[in-house]
C-alpha cells in the first residue's frame, strides 16, 4: 500500500497516484463518487472504484486516491475516507465535499469530516425530480428547473424554487416534494465563489477525468482481474495528475 493509505476492510488496498508522497492538507474542495468496474476474476466481488478528486487552494486538480470494492457499501466509504485522512487530508483547508448522493457515502462523510459542508451532486437529484413528473409537462418543467440551477446566489435559487412550486404544485406535487427534500445540500455550492460553481455542484469533473479509463477498457469490456483494474486506474490517475500539474505550472508562468 501507499504510505498513509493502509488497507481498508471489505475492500482492496487503497491506492494513491502520488508516488509515495502523503496528501498535502491544502485541498479546498473534495469530490467523491463511485466509478463502475466489471471484474470477471473468480472470487472477486469488487465492481466499483471509490474515487477521491481534490481541488487545492491554488486551483490544482488531483486524483487523491481510489479503491476497488463491492458496490459502494457504507463501511468501505468510511474506511476509504479514514485512509485519506490518515494519509494527510486532515481537512483543515477543506470547505466543501461533493458527493454522488449515496446514503452510505453521506454517513461516511459525516463520520470522518463532520464539520465540512456537503453538496449533493445535482445530476442524480435532477434525475429524481424528472422521474416524478407527467410526460406532458416535461419540457415546461425542465425549463422551470433550469431557472433554479442558473441562479448564482442562494437568494436567487430559493426565489426560483418558490416560483417553481407556485407554478407546478397542483399538477406536479410529487416533483415539488422531491425537489425540496434535499434542497439545502443541493444548493450548498452557492455559498462559494461563482467561478467555482460549475465544478463543485456535481461530480461531473470526476466522471470526465475517468472517461479515459473507459476508453482504454472498451475493447475488453471488462477487467480480467482486480490487479488489471487497479493497474489501469493507477496509470490513468497518474497521467491525469501530471497533466494538471503541467497545466497549472504553464498558467503560472504565463501570468
Amino acid at each position: 500500500p501507499e504510505p498513509g493509505l493502509p488497507r481498508s476492510p471489505s475492500a482492496s488496498t487503497p491506492r494513491s497516484p502520488r508516488s509515495g508522497a502523503g496528501i498535502p492538507d491544502t485541498v479546498r474542495y473534495l469530490l467523491l463518487d463511485g466509478i463502475s468496474a466489471e471484474v470477471i476474476e473468480v472470487g472477486v466481488e469488487g465492481e466499483v472504484f471509490l474515487v477521491a478528486y481534490g481541488i487545492h487552494g491554488d486551483g490544482r486538480r488531483e486524483i487523491l486516491g481510489f479503491v476497488l470494492t463491492d458496490p459502494e457499501p457504507a463501511a468501505a466509504w468510511e474506511a476509504f475516507l479514514a485512509d485519506l485522512k490518515a494519509g494527510g487530508l486532515k481537512g483543515r483547508a477543506l470547505r466543501l465535499i461533493t458527493t454522488c448522493g449515496s446514503e452510505g457515502l453521506r454517513k461516511a462523510v459525516a463520520g470522518v469530516y463532520p464539520l465540512v459542508k456537503v453538496q449533493r451532486s445535482l445530476v442524480p437529484e435532477i434525475r429524481n425530480v424528472l422521474a416524478t413528473w407527467r410526460r406532458r409537462n416535461e419540457v415546461a418543467v425542465a425549463r422551470s428547473l433550469r431557472a433554479i440551477w442558473a441562479a448564482t446566489t442562494r437568494r436567487e435559487a430559493l426565489a426560483a424554487v418558490k416560483a417553481f412550486e407556485a407554478e407546478w404544485w397542483v399538477e406536479e406535487e410529487r416533483a415539488c416534494r422531491t425537489l425540496k427534500r434535499d434542497l439545502h445540500e443541493c444548493l450548498a455550492y452557492l455559498d462559494f465563489p461563482e467561478e467555482d460553481h460549475k465544478e463543485i455542484r456535481t461530480t461531473n469533473a470526476l466522471e470526465r477525468a475517468f472517461r479515459e479509463v473507459r476508453r482504454r477498457t472498451r475493447p475488453m469490456g471488462v477487467y480480467v482481474n482486480a490487479a488489471s483494474a487497479d493497474r489501469i486506474m493507477f496509470g490513468v490517475a497518474e497521467e491525469m495528475n501530471e497533466r494538471w500539474r503541467g497545466a497549472l505550472q504553464l498558467a503560472k508562468s504565463a501570468s
